[in-house]
């Protein structure tokens, strides 16, 4: 049996969904490292997360700028 047209439409991976998710998986991370109550809904509003994003940006930016090399793809290893 066929899906309908708007089960196709809504119920997929947009790129804004993806970041949604991914971000959460990061979130629960850092929160669970630094033992950090962890809430979906604090999610983009906690002063905690704005911190966390602050100093994630400033290692992004140190790492673009020092030529760090991310292994998070395991592809990347060899090149």
């Amino acid at each position: 049996m066929a899906n309908p047209n708007w089960v196709n439409k809504y119920l997929r991976m947009t790129p804004e969904v993806r970041q949604i998710f991914n971000d959460l998986d990061a979130w629960c991370n850092y929160c669970r490292f630094r033992m950090i109550k962890y809430d979906e809904a604090d999610l983009y509003r906690s002063p905690e997360y704005k911190e966390w994003m602050e100093r994630r940006k400033k290692r992004q930016q140190w790492q673009a700028r020092n030529g760090h090399v991310s292994y998070n793809n395991r592809n990347n290893r060899g090149q």
